[in-house]
């Protein structure tokens, strides 16, 4: 499956999508730095390539993003922040999300925040209900 979106100014960003809709878990953790970290939702931060692979098989198998907006902006350090609105589909629902990277002047990957842009009624909506017997 091609993924299709308008391209991001920052490479490491498209491949992050690109291999992570593979379930190339392996080389999305590579664009990591050494201890880069994922802020998932939900989770403690994940720290180091590693933690962020097994993180990745775990929980995000099967997943697929779906990229539609950006912004980058150069910060004072000489780190870039790129900000990214789309969905991610699993095998149970589809939610609004937002990711936003921080890269390292070497465009790894220092720390990726991914928030889920839903309220709560609609979160709890995606929980499997119980089933009286």
């Amino acid at each position: 499956m091609q993924l299709s979106y308008k391209p991001t100014e920052v490479a490491t960003v498209d491949r992050y999508f690109e291999s992570f809709n593979q379930n190339d878990f392996v080389q999305t953790a590579t664009l990591f730095a050494p201890t880069g970290r994922l802020h998932a939702p939900f989770e403690s931060p994940i720290e180091g390539r590693a933690a962020v692979l097994d993180y990745l098989r775990q929980e995000a198998s099967n997943m697929r993003a779906f990229p539609a907006e950006h912004c980058s902006e150069t910060l004072a350090d000489g780190q870039t922040e790129v900000t990214v609105r789309g969905q991610v589909q699993t095998a149970a629902f589809r939610v609004n999300v937002e990711w936003r990277f921080v890269l390292t002047a070497a465009a790894a990957i220092a720390a990726v925040h991914v928030k889920l842009l839903a309220s709560m009624k609609d979160l709890l909506s995606l929980r499997p209900r119980s089933h009286s017997a």
